[in-house]
């Protein structure tokens, strides 16, 4: 994670005009996380970085989250509306750039899938992991997304395997980089791709998609719309009649999970 800070901050160095703007509210906001860091305790990081601008962005949210008192210096406007839309273009691109090769290390959670007639996998990422790995070794994959039309359809979630033809059902407690809001109650989501063939895909433009991107800010880290009270739900319900649970990577720092 620290790789790719350093990499988007490089990035938007050289979209900077000479006033370097960008530069400077990167570095502002940067700076307030830091001083808030009694109550987060943890590094500045991406996620910090768009948690922070989701709040500014939409102010009539900054009371629901932990950031109750923004800084004068730290409102919304061109610079923080930019930072966050070009923040969304890097997730998608980094979350979407994911070959088979590059997945082998998971390649044992298909022991688990194999020994069962399905698996639950909750993930907190953007990226496609998980799906990139399911489809190279032919694993069927549940999400809550129909794979013909790519419409989000909740009851699919319940769906199971049998031996020798297991299912892996992910749950993408905080969205995904492959899912989009089309409009007020319309998600869909897309194979992972070129993120220049999904605005293609929609008919639209790349900047639509990358508005309508289902990225959970986890500011206040509610979950009150879209596919994820669903989601939540089912992850809670598989918890309670797992017989093993098993956590990789996960710093356990989300009050909610």
């Amino acid at each position: 994670m620290p790789e790719f800070t350093k990499e988007f901050t490089r990035d938007i160095r050289k979209r900077d005009t000479r006033d370097l703007r960008l530069t400077r509210q990167l570095q502002a906001i940067k700076n307030f996380w830091k001083s808030d860091r009694a109550t987060y305790r943890r590094t500045f990081d991406l996620e910090a970085l768009y948690q922070v601008l989701y709040v500014i962005n939409r102010p009539g949210l900054a009371s629901h989250g932990p950031f109750v008192h923004i800084p004068s210096h730290l409102r919304r406007g061109r610079e923080s509306e930019l930072l966050e839309y070009f923040l969304r273009g890097y997730i998608q691109l980094r979350c979407l750039s994911v070959k088979p090769g590059s997945v082998n290390y998971l390649r044992p959670l298909l022991r688990f899938a194999d020994a069962c007639t399905h698996l639950t996998i909750a993930s907190l990422n953007y990226d496609c992991c998980i799906e990139v790995l399911a489809s190279a070794y032919g694993y069927r994959l549940v999400t809550g997304f129909d794979h013909a039309t790519g419409n989000w359809n909740p009851e699919l979630l319940g769906k199971t395997g049998s031996r020798g033809a297991s299912v892996i059902r992910l749950l993408k407690l905080h969205g995904s980089a492959t899912w989009y809001e089309m409009q007020p109650g319309q998600y869909r989501a897309v194979e992972p791709q070129d993120p220049r063939q999904i605005g293609m895909a929609f008919g639209t433009a790349r900047s639509f998609t990358l508005e309508g991107m289902l990225l959970y800010p986890g500011v206040s880290k509610q979950m009150v719309s879209g596919p994820f009270p669903v989601l939540f739900q089912a992850f809670q319900t598989a918890l309670l009649s797992a017989d093993l649970c098993i956590v990789i990577g996960y710093r356990c720092a989300d009050v909610h999970i």
